[in-house]
């Protein structure tokens, strides 16, 4: 079977402090001492600062009878065989043995990675926020960049029109060519085209005359977005 640890703690309260006292002197038990007789412990002054005093040891894992038998056993050994030292300053001030005062070291790391574990998870909810805008604008931008993709491809058309039409009229030149030329641009320019069409809706500065372009195609500029065209 594993071990575990036991641990005793001494009370954790802070009275006034009523200028230096005369730290009382603490009777030190080392390894091979006899056991000395025990005395009753007299009651603290309300007025003392108090510390903590944490004797800890190790136990056999079983059930619960047999571990709080051993308990009491090996912290008896441990209070006659350890040496107790203090350790700490002030308020952080704590007597126990090497055991205990390891684990007197641990609430401190505790209460230090708790506050930075909520710095992260702070962090992490700033970061999922700004992701989640920065996502709706590159959405944004992509429908931009689908409309003006569009929106080239028409103007292309209109312009090779233009010059088709005045090499006919001006120049009295044509061909098989700038005949289709100007009737794909003339398709262009005063045909429809719901997808480009509904680009201009898209976007802030976009057209808000929804009801018209309903009217002309049937559906709202953002259900004729999302059809591949």
């Amino acid at each position: 079977m594993s071990d575990t640890d036991v641990a005793v703690h001494g009370e954790d309260s802070m009275g006034k402090k009523a200028g230096k006292r005369e730290r009382r002197p603490i009777p030190i038990l080392k390894r091979g001492e006899q056991k000395r007789e025990s005395k009753p412990v007299p009651a603290p002054d309300p007025s003392d600062e108090l510390c903590d005093a944490i004797l800890a040891a190790k136990v056999t894992v079983g059930d619960e009878e047999d571990m709080t038998m051993e308990a009491m056993g090996v912290l008896g050994q441990a209070l006659e065989g350890d040496e107790l030292s203090v350790e700490g300053e002030d308020r952080e001030m704590m007597v126990g043995n090497i055991l205990g005062r390891t684990y007197g070291r641990l609430p401190p790391v505790v209460e230090q990675l708790t506050k930075e574990k909520e710095a992260l998870e702070q962090s992490a909810a700033a970061d999922a926020t700004l992701i989640e805008k920065q996502e709706c604008q590159i959405e944004d931008l992509q429908a931009q960049v689908r409309h003006l993709t569009d929106a080239l491809g028409l103007y292309r058309l209109s312009r090779q029109r233009y010059i088709s039409t005045f090499k006919r009229d001006k120049m009295k030149d044509t061909n098989p060519v700038d005949r289709e030329l100007i009737r794909e641009g003339s398709e262009a320019v005063h045909g429809g085209d719901a997808h480009t069409d509904a680009g201009l809706y898209a976007g802030v500065g976009g057209r808000a005359d929804v009801t018209a372009f309903q009217t002309l195609y049937g559906f709202l500029p953002e259900t004729v977005s999302g059809f591949s065209k």
